[in-house]
């Protein structure tokens, strides 16, 4: 998460908990239990009270499943477009498997005209930071069990500002090798739930 703060001004996650996020803001499941731990709410709320996505850089690593994944990709794309033609800087750095033959939501977001790069990272190069790690009394890491994928969905405004370079890239991908190595512990997890290391 620091490389994506630090290189793309990423500042709240749109998929996250009290007990794994990274920002003092997140979007949660059940915000009428986790507003008081920093959430602003669910990020598929579109009602006048729901968080504002006018602006800004959000990082989403959604649960893994493709209901999700799909409704998520229509509202980036709603979003987006909305920024867009208001002239406003609005990035998604989006984080899911990859999933190129099996998932609508995966297609929306590679056919999308706001994606600026698609970065693959294979399995064996990266590693998870778990998502039950309040619960883990071992390791906190793991190694991946499949490819991931990296889209960098933005405004024109917003890729002026945050622009995806390689150099860039090279970063994210050193932030998401395996840490298993350098825990303590040195035993690899394998939780469910697990959020990207960087």
């Amino acid at each position: 998460f620091d490389a994506l703060a630090a290189d793309f001004g990423v500042a709240m996650e749109c998929f996250a908990s009290p007990l794994n996020c990274r920002w003092p803001r997140f979007c949660s499941q059940f915000p009428d239990v986790d507003r008081p731990f920093g959430s602003v709410g669910s990020f598929f709320d579109e009602s006048g009270s729901g968080y504002n996505f006018s602006e800004g850089s959000y990082e989403a690593n959604p649960p893994f499943d493709e209901g999700v994944v799909r409704r998520m990709a229509r509202r980036m794309g709603r979003l987006l477009e909305n920024a867009q033609d208001a002239g406003r800087r609005l990035c998604f750095v989006v984080i899911i498997p990859h999933w190129p033959d099996k998932s609508e939501g995966w297609t929306t977001l590679r056919m999308s005209r706001h994606l600026r790069r698609h970065v693959q990272i294979p399995l064996r190069e990266h590693g998870y930071f778990e998502g039950a790690q309040h619960n883990k009394l071992k390791s906190q890491y793991r190694v991946a069990s499949f490819d991931t994928s990296v889209f960098f969905l933005m405004t024109d405004a917003a890729h002026d500002k945050w622009p995806v370079t390689d150099e860039k890239i090279e970063r994210l991908k050193k932030a998401f090798r395996p840490k298993h190595k350098d825990d303590p512990s040195g035993e690899e997890g394998g939780a469910a739930g697990a959020a990207a290391a960087p």
